[in-house]
Order: structure tokens, then C-alpha cells, then sequence
């Protein structure tokens, strides 16, 4: 489901905030996505997503490290929704290095 950044993707970009553009695959009956992205595979349950109406979103990311995405689609009052797939990660690069 989740297509780009692809799975260990590493920005040679050190200029921040950095934009890094995601995307991932259309559900069928999907009214919106959720996705998340943190710093901990995890993903902290206090820790909410994004709502977004397309199969893809730019976001503006302050800071380098390593960082998880995943997206899950959802219906228009979350009465159904998928299941989180497996995360992706990415690397922002330190820009003191």
C-alpha cells in the first residue's frame, strides 16, 4: 500500500525544514487516509495522524534522524478502516556532518 518515500529512502538534502513527499496506494470506499510519521517505530498511541482526502501529502519536516510513515484508509465516520500496514522508514541527514 505505501509506495513513496520507498521503504530506507535517505534525503542527500541539508537544508531544513526539508519537504518530503508520500504516497501510497488507493482502497476502494476509502472516504480518507490517516497517516503517520514519528521518530519511534511504534508510533506512541498519544501520538494522532493526519487526515488527508488524497493518496498523497507533502510535509515539511523540521529536523533530520530517522523517521517511520505508515497510512491507513478509513471510512467517512471510522466505522471501518484498515488495519496500519508495516512501517516505512526514511533518513533525514544531520546537516552539522
Amino acid at each position: 500500500m505505501l509506495d513513496y518515500p520507498v521503504n530506507g529512502w535517505q534525503s542527500y538534502d541539508y537544508i531544513y525544514p526539508q519537504n518530503v513527499n508520500f504516497g501510497w496506494q488507493a482502497v476502494p470506499g476509502a472516504q480518507f487516509y490517516e497517516i503517520q510519521i514519528h521518530t519511534d517505530s511504534l508510533f506512541p498511541v498519544s501520538h494522532p495522524g493526519q487526515h488527508v482526502y488524497q493518496t498523497s501529502v507533502t510535509m515539511s519536516m523540521p529536523g533530520y534522524g530517522l523517521f517511520y510513515w505508515r497510512v491507513r484508509a478509513a471510512s467517512s465516520r471510522w466505522n471501518d478502516y484498515t488495519d496500519w500496514p508495516d512501517p516505512f522508514w526514511f533518513a533525514l541527514p544531520n546537516p552539522a556532518r
